[in-house]
């Protein structure tokens, strides 16, 4: 009987285990993390956003909030 009981408490600890195994590897740090882009990169990005006023010769940039979040640009760089 005692075999049973220790037999059945092993095999209810291993199951648990092995559950949580799976369950932590579910979690891992996203491995696609947002690259960290070089000044020339956020240069490029930002003149993909850049209006050319050929008549006044004349350029305007607007980046917003949003597009600093989607693009991932920096505030130093952008300025």
């Amino acid at each position: 009987m005692k075999r049973k009981l220790l037999f059945s408490t092993l095999l209810a600890i291993a199951i648990g285990f092995s559950s949580c195994q799976d369950r932590w590897e579910e979690n891992k740090p996203v491995e696609n993390s947002p690259k960290v882009l070089t000044y020339d990169e956020e240069l490029a990005i930002v003149n993909n956003y850049t209006e050319i006023d050929t008549i006044n010769n004349l350029y305007s940039v607007i980046i917003t909030d949003s597009i600093m979040q989607a693009e991932h640009l920096t505030d130093p760089n952008v300025e």
